[in-house]
């Protein structure tokens, strides 16, 4: 069995530019067994429930130890398909812990791009 706890999210990018990519750096604390896992993160908006609008995880391979361990580990998210704004974070690491809530603290910044628009646009061939 391993014990966690502690988990935060100690430092991330904001603000961040749509097509962009967010870093959330975390940290937590473990002892135990070896554990493999994911350290997973999402931005949203934290209402009942948390809302993930955008989400990232990055894959944990923790080694047994019988004293504490302090790990440190980043995330990265693709901001893509989001409007901008201020949203709330989190992070857990899947059926383990769960942080504290972060409200309102990454900023998104940039404008939304629609589809792609082709004008003019000639395209020839040669049929074999």
């Amino acid at each position: 069995m391993t014990d966690f706890w502690g988990l935060e999210i100690y430092q991330w990018t904001s603000p961040v530019q749509i097509g962009d990519n967010f870093r959330a750096d975390c940290w937590f604390d473990h002892r135990g067994d070896a554990f493999q896992g994911r350290l997973y993160v999402a931005i949203g908006i934290k209402g009942v429930f948390f809302n993930e609008l955008l989400a990232g995880e990055s894959p944990l391979d923790l080694p047994a130890t019988v004293y504490t361990r302090t790990e440190y580990k980043a995330v990265f998210i693709p901001i893509t398909g989001i409007q901008p704004g201020v949203y709330d974070l989190y992070a857990k690491v899947f059926g383990e812990i769960v942080s504290p809530y972060y409200l309102d603290v990454v900023t998104i910044e940039g404008e939304v791009l629609g589809p792609a628009v082709f004008s003019n646009l000639l395209v020839s061939y040669i049929k074999v």
